[in-house]
C-alpha cells in the first residue's frame, strides 16, 4: 500500500488519485542514498517532507522526533552544507547524563541539538534512557514521606510550637 503525500492517507496502488483529496499520485522518484542531506533536500524541494524524515530515519536509526527535527534543520539552512545532529553522538550524551542522574541537562542538550520542545524532549529522554535500562532516579513513596515529615517539623518549629 502506498501513502498519498498531501494527506497521508493510505491509497491502493492502482489509484491513479487520493481517494480522501483527490490529489495526484505518483510513484516518488528514486532517492541517491549516497548523501542522506542531499536526499533529504531533494525530497523537501518536491514537497515529500514525510518520505524525507522515513528516509532520515532509515538511514540514521533515530526516533520520529529526532528525524522531523533534523530533516526540519537541513530545510533551514538552505542549500549548502547543514549538519544534522549526529544521532550516535546525541545517543551517548544523553545516555551518559541520565545515568549520571542528570536528567535536566539532559533534556537541555536533547533540545540545543534538535529543536524539540520541551515536552518532546523530555518524553524522548525518558524513552531513551528506558530503551537503555536507566530507571530515573525518583522520590517514590519514602521521598515524600520524608518531604512531608520535614515541612511538617519545619512549619512546628517556625510557629513555636
Amino acid at each position: 500500500m502506498r501513502q498519498c503525500a498531501h494527506c497521508n492517507q493510505t491509497v491502493a496502488e492502482k489509484d491513479e488519485r487520493c481517494p480522501a483529496c483527490g490529489a495526484e499520485l505518483k510513484d516518488p522518484p528514486p532517492v541517491d542514498h549516497g548523501s542522506l542531506e542531499e536526499s533529504v533536500r531533494a525530497l523537501m524541494q518536491r514537497g515529500e517532507k514525510i518520505q524525507a524524515i522515513k528516509i532520515f530515519r532509515e538511514q540514521t536509526g533515530v526516533g520520529l522526533a529526532e528525524a522531523k527535527a533534523a530533516v526540519e534543520q537541513i530545510e533551514r539552512t538552505g542549500p549548502g552544507p547543514a549538519v544534522p545532529p549526529k544521532a550516535a553522538d546525541l545517543e551517548k550524551q544523553v545516555l551518559d547524563l541520565m545515568a549520571a542522574d542528570r536528567k535536566i541537562a539532559a533534556i537541555k542538550v536533547y533540545r540545543e541539538q534538535t529543536g524539540a520542545g520541551l515536552k518532546e524532549a523530555k518524553d524522548a529522554v525518558e524513552a531513551l534512557a528506558a530503551r537503555h535500562g536507566i530507571a530515573p532516579v525518583g522520590t517514590g513513596c519514602f521521598g515524600m514521606l520524608v518531604l512531608v515529615l520535614a515541612a511538617a517539623l519545619a512549619g512546628a518549629t517556625w510557629t513555636g510550637v
